[in-house]
């Protein structure tokens, strides 16, 4: 299903369970920071990315404040980064980067409300393995001029079959990486009220 069709098919929907409500609708230009931490035989480790600039779709309820929204973005996988060259060299050989050089992930239809904490199905994929898995968004942070909040989920190496780097079969890489995106998004001069 097309971003446009994503779109319309969520105002319709939105605006057709909030009849009586005051609802508009919006976009954002945002930006995610991402912080990805596992953990080896030897020792804990992190590293950093940034996704490519996407855009958010919303429709918010001006009486309690809920956004209901949907993004799309990506990453290249050679901008991941934990600032140790060999480690690296073997992070963009699992996931192949030569062939596979971009992440994807998409959310649709999410509900962020003020303080409270939500779940969100965030539709992952990589290399050519695409998968639903389970996210939490918190921290939400609302202003005229946009929106802040974090993104955590579970990244399962062995599902997207990916094989984690092993130094001489004794130095090992966990499965399980933990990942946190650092969402900023500026509201758009075009948005419509109702």
């Amino acid at each position: 299903m097309s971003h446009a069709i994503r779109y319309i098919t969520t105002l319709f929907m939105t605006w057709f369970t909030m009849a009586g409500a005051t609802a508009w609708a919006g976009q954002m230009t945002a930006t995610a920071s991402i912080r990805f931490q596992g953990s080896s035989t030897l020792h804990d480790f992190e590293g950093t990315a940034e996704a490519r600039p996407f855009t958010i779709q919303y429709v918010e309820d001006a009486d309690t404040g809920k956004l209901i929204v949907t993004a799309s973005t990506s990453l290249d996988v050679g901008g991941m980064t934990t600032n140790n060259k060999k480690r690296d060299k073997n992070m963009a050989k699992m996931f192949d980067q030569e062939h596979y050089t971009m992440i994807q992930g998409d959310l649709e239809d999410i509900v962020l409300a003020g303080d409270e904490t939500s779940k969100a199905r965030l539709h992952l994929r990589i290399r050519n393995v695409e998968k639903d898995i389970e996210a939490v968004l918190s921290n939400l942070e609302r202003s005229e001029n946009g929106l802040r909040c974090t993104m955590t989920f579970p990244v399962i190496l062995s599902e997207y079959g990916l094989k984690a780097p092993s130094v001489l079969g004794v130095i090992k890489v966990a499965d399980t990486v933990q990942v946190e995106c650092t969402i900023n998004a500026t509201e758009s001069k075009a948005s419509a009220g109702s």
